[in-house]
C-alpha cells in the first residue's frame, strides 16, 4: 500500500489489493478474514497505516527495544512466510527469544493456533 501515492491508492491500490487478498482468501484462513477486515476500512487510513508501518521498520530498531526489555520477552514468528531471514538474523544478533512456528505465515496465531497456544504455554509456565 505504502508503495502507492495517496491517489493512486484511493483511485485503484485499495481496490487492486483487496481483490488479491479475497483470491488468496479462497485457500487462506487468515486471509479470508484479512479480506473481511479490508471491506470495513477506509482507504485513505490503510494508506496512512503503510507509511507508518514502513517508518517503524525500516530503521531496524525494534529488534534493540525488544532486546532492551527488562521482563521474559518472547517473539512468535510464521516461519516460512511470517518473517524473513534477515529480521531472524536480527533476532539472533541482538539475543531475542524467538520461536518459528511452520508452516505459518504472517497470522501464526490463525494459520497454527494450536502451535502458538503451546508456545505461549510454554514461554509462560516457568514465570
Amino acid at each position: 500500500a505504502a508503495a502507492y501515492s495517496l491517489d493512486d491508492f484511493l483511485a485503484h491500490g485499495f481496490i487492486t489489493m483487496r481483490a488479491e487478498v479475497y483470491a488468496g482468501g479462497r485457500t487462506d484462513r487468515a486471509l479470508r478474514g484479512y479480506h473481511a477486515a479490508m471491506t470495513m476500512a477506509s482507504p485513505r487510513v490503510f494508506h496512512h497505516h503503510a507509511h507508518q508501518l514502513v517508518a517503524l521498520s525500516e530503521p531496524e530498531t525494534l529488534v534493540t527495544r525488544l532486546a532492551a526489555l527488562r521482563v521474559p520477552t518472547l517473539f512468535i514468528a510464521g516461519v516460512p512466510d511470517g518473517i524473513c531471514a534477515h529480521s531472524r538474523a536480527l533476532l539472533d544478533r541482538h539475543a531475542v527469544r524467538w520461536v518459528g512456528i511452520e508452516p505459518a505465515g504472517h497470522w501464526v496465531h490463525i494459520d497454527q493456533p494450536d502451535q502458538f497456544a503451546a508456545a505461549v504455554a510454554g514461554f509462560l509456565a516457568p514465570l
